[in-house]
């Protein structure tokens, strides 16, 4: 009767068992399941382990948080990060026409799979790895090669020889210890001190604040300069923990960068700016800073005239954060979207939501950083007012929350928190809009008056674009021969004349 056919687990573990009861290492096992399964390096590391995607994701996560790479567990290793890991670059080649396919490990990623594994980044990768990694990486994994090399013995010709040479006494003990501390002053020697990246990191959060009052062009030259002082931190010798760190940073300019080219007009280089940004909360796997993204591009299309690619934003950007001030925004930004393709109903649901997201106690590292990166009551208000603006038949519950909002801004910020000069003029000239609607011609000049009376550097695209909606509401035959209509006119054509706004 013919032997029933074993499944490949459990041949695979079956081979496990074998090799392990030969005698062979870790190293070995992984070699052979490569052979014979065809698997990736970093995959056959894991099969020689005999542990599962979550088992072995669970693993580095514990290890991360021992080392104090990761405390918090905010940018853990998951089952499914990690099959893409080890799958990647698929079956593709450079110069095939195919792009890669998988995720691709960065230096801190193989790093802490071979603290996992107990084995070397350089045992991770193989040829077809090094095809496809930046020339960067390829020449840190070399050298890590080369030390692993010179730190190994001689290799010995059989096991009659090794037993020959080996010493009966604690020579190997000896030569472990000593290797150990080799390895681990190599790897503690750090290029860049604690007291430098918290500067980095202490900038970023002045540009943000400052952003919320400066001029737009001098403070994205500044943002420029701090970004490229983090790339140049990325090149030193690190920490896995000061990588994690600085490409945080990154993620927060570049996604503050994209704010400031879309207010000076720049759509395209934003929607780029805020896709580098979305690059490294990916590697990172951190939500709020990827929500984060999401609501600077939710506003950047509703801004060029997308309102159903904001709203996609805005979705994709709650599916990452659900509570707090910043999910609150999130939903504002999906109520303007949506109030604009025409359902209000749907809007008045959302600004609902906002106002129950924000009502829970949340705490994150974006939020920490304040500024451009915090949401504030007087903005809640204000875009729950832009959203209704856009509704038909809202203007009086659109007006409610819009006096409401700049009420608060010229209180000047509190404990609601940082105020935006763009968010109050924005406010200002959806409430002279809405007015205008309304019939009140008379209330209009009061309401944008601060508007029309910013300096150039801060007359910014968004502010362009309602100040010409309101010039087009006032050219209308209703008001074509109203007293007062042509001399506010002609302010709003001379002050569209003079922005800050650079073209997209």
């Amino acid at each position: 009767m013919a032997r029933p056919r074993l499944s490949e687990r459990a041949q695979q573990r079956a081979l496990r068992q074998q090799l392990h009861e030969r005698g062979r290492d870790q190293a070995a096992i992984a070699a052979e399941f490569a052979r014979r399964y065809r698997m990736r390096p970093r995959k056959a590391w894991r099969h020689a382990y005999g542990w599962t995607l979550r088992e072995a994701a669970a693993r580095i996560n514990e290890l991360a948080a021992q080392d104090g790479l990761d405390p918090q567990s905010r940018a853990g290793m998951t089952a499914a990060h990690l099959c893409e890991y080890e799958d990647w670059p698929g079956e593709a080649s450079p110069g095939s026409g195919r792009e890669p396919t998988g995720r691709k490990p960065t230096a801190y990623i193989l790093s802490l799979l071979a603290r996992a594994y107990a084995t070397t980044v350089p045992s991770l990768v193989d040829e077809t790895d090094q095809a496809w990694l930046p020339a960067a990486d390829r020449l840190v994994i070399t050298q890590l090669a080369a030390s692993v090399a010179a730190s190994q013995p001689a290799p010995v010709a059989d096991a009659a020889e090794a037993a020959e040479t080996a010493r009966p006494d604690n020579e190997q003990v000896v030569t472990a210890a000593r290797e150990a501390v080799q390895h681990a002053e190599r790897a503690i020697r750090r290029e860049v001190e604690e007291t430098g990246l918290a500067e980095l990191r202490a900038e970023v959060a002045r540009l943000s604040l400052g952003y919320m009052t400066g001029e737009p062009f001098p403070l994205f030259q500044r943002m420029r300069r701090v970004r490229a002082s983090v790339h140049r931190a990325l090149d030193l010798r690190l920490w896995p923990r000061d990588e994690s760190g600085l490409y945080f940073l990154l993620g927060l300019l570049n996604s503050l960068m994209a704010v400031a080219a879309s207010d000076l007009g720049y759509a395209v280089a934003a929607e780029k700016l805020a896709q580098a940004g979305w690059a490294y909360a990916t590697i990172l796997d951190h939500q709020p800073l990827m929500a984060q993204v999401q609501t600077e591009l939710a506003t950047i299309t509703y801004w060029s005239g997308r309102p159903d690619e904001s709203r996609r934003h805005a979705e994709c950007g709650l599916d990452l954060l659900g509570q707090g001030p910043n999910a609150a925004q999130m939903h504002l930004h999906r109520a303007r979207a949506t109030a604009r393709l025409g359902d209000v109903t749907a809007a008045r649901r959302a600004i609902a939501a906002a106002a129950e997201a924000r009502d829970h106690d949340h705490r994150d590292e974006v939020l920490e950083v304040a500024g451009e990166f915090g949401f504030s009551l007087a903005s809640q208000h204000y875009l729950a007012g832009a959203a209704l603006a856009e509704a038909p038949g809202a203007e009086r519950d659109a007006a409610a929350e819009l006096e409401l909002a700049i009420a608060m801004y010229d209180l000047g910020p509190g404990s609601d928190g940082d105020h935006s000069f763009g968010c109050a003029a924005r406010a200002r000239t959806a409430l002279a809009t809405t007015r205008l609607r309304d019939g009140q011609l008379d209330a209009v000049t009061p309401a944008i008056a601060p508007v029309l009376a910013l300096p150039r550097a801060q007359r910014i695209d968004s502010i362009a674009a309602g100040l010409t909606h309101l010039h087009g509401e006032l050219t209308r035959p209703r008001y074509r021969n109203a007293a007062g209509a042509g001399e506010l006119t002609e302010q709003i054509r001379l002050f569209l004349r003079e922005t800050a706004v650079g073209g997209s």
